[in-house]
C-alpha cells in the first residue's frame, strides 16, 4: 500500500501533467485557427484570427506557468 508521501507525489505530477496538457491544447487550437481554410469559430476572419492568436498567448502563458512551478518545486 502506497504511503502518503507517494500519493502526493502522485498527484502533484499529474496535476502538472493536466495543465501542461491543457496549455498545449490551447496552443494547438490557436495554431489550427491560424492554419483553417474555413473559419474555426463561425466568426470572420480578422475576429477568428484575434481569438486564435489569444487562443495561442493564453496556451504560452499556461505552459510557462507549469514550467516555473514544476521548477519551483
Amino acid at each position: 500500500m502506497p504511503n502518503r508521501k507517494d500519493s502526493e507525489k502522485l498527484w502533484v505530477f499529474t496535476k502538472y501533467l493536466f495543465q501542461g496538457f491543457m496549455g498545449l491544447f490551447y496552443i494547438s487550437v490557436g495554431i489550427f485557427s491560424f492554419v483553417a481554410s474555413k473559419p474555426l469559430f463561425g466568426l470572420t476572419s480578422p475576429f477568428d484570427l484575434i481569438l486564435g492568436t489569444l487562443f495561442f498567448v493564453y496556451g504560452l502563458y499556461r505552459s510557462y506557468r507549469v514550467y516555473i512551478e514544476y521548477k519551483e518545486s
